[in-house]
């Protein structure tokens, strides 16, 4: 979870699988989505290997994201 003075700013969940479509992609995009529910909040990143992807899932916006893109300041959870 990511705060904005004592109020959640974002969720980010971090993994080294390349999240390919299967059980681990699944647990990863779950366990966001549980935790964007929990904190009210509209969208989350997943920051993975070498992965780039947008989801809705139950409503929430999740960004897969290559963590270099993250790391050179390409921003969170953009939405276009």
């Amino acid at each position: 979870m990511l705060r904005e003075g004592p109020q959640p700013g974002g969720a980010l969940q971090v993994t080294w699988s390349p999240l390919a479509p299967g059980d681990t992609r699944d647990r990863e995009v779950a366990s966001l989505v549980a935790c964007l529910e929990a904190l009210n909040l509209p969208e989350g990143t997943i920051l993975t290997l070498d992965r780039e992807e947008r989801l809705v899932v139950r409503g929430r916006h999740v960004t897969m994201r290559p963590v270099w893109q993250f790391l050179l300041g390409k921003g969170l959870a953009p939405r276009e």
